[in-house]
């Protein structure tokens, strides 16, 4: 039986080790709009998230998009979703081959957490616990590294969550699916490279 991510999370299994290499696609491919997937592409990508999403990866005509505050991907089994999972949904609906999750520096999502506003009470307690431990206010010149830093690890907490669906789990084992983290930061695109388990300067 599959462990869930809270039970990784008492284990002191890290992000990194719950997001296999195997369940990656080539990330700076599709942001070349190389890639030959004549499936969708997923994106979920912060309400804020600078530029069009759909324009991202190519012929938006294939790109399905899901934005919300932080970019987050709800829970598999939360039952507080009145209409149901939306991912879960699309992933029945249409021929996904790719899902990629967007996040951006700086994000007020981000912002909002790290000074402590209640808007933010959704993001992972790992991400939390990385938070505090910053001396934000003590050093305002380390404040963009600091967004950036916890921008990071809340976007990989959210693909944890992605691997966690049983629908998405089972495509990524079979081949059929593939995963992508891609981060705008102030110098523009970082794309998350599973191997090296840390986020690369994206160059065209």
């Amino acid at each position: 039986m599959r462990e869930s991510t809270q039970s990784n999370k008492r284990r002191g299994v890290s992000i990194e080790d719950q997001l296999s290499p195997k369940f990656f696609g080539d990330t700076r491919e599709l942001c070349r709009r190389q890639s030959p997937a004549a499936d969708g592409i997923l994106v979920v990508a912060c309400s804020d998230f600078p530029g069009d999403p759909f324009c991202l990866f190519g012929n938006p005509d294939n790109v399905y998009v899901l934005q919300n505050p932080g970019n987050l991907v709800e829970d598999a089994h939360d039952d507080r979703l009145e209409d149901g999972n939306q991912i879960e949904l699309i992933l029945k609906l249409w021929s996904i081959s790719q899902i990629v999750v967007c996040g951006h520096v700086p994000c007020r999502y981000v912002v909002d957490f790290l000074t402590r506003q209640p808007s933010c009470d959704r993001l992972d307690s790992d991400v939390t616990r990385m938070a505090e431990g910053f001396a934000v206010d003590a050093n305002q010149r380390s404040r963009p590294r600091v967004e950036e830093n916890v921008a990071k690890r809340h976007l990989l907490s959210q693909l944890v969550k992605l691997v966690n669906y049983p629908s998405v789990r089972v495509e990524l084992d079979a081949g059929r699916l593939r995963l992508h983290g891609v981060l705008h930061c102030l110098n523009g695109l970082c794309l998350y490279d599973a191997q090296l388990r840390r986020f690369l300067r994206f160059r065209d």
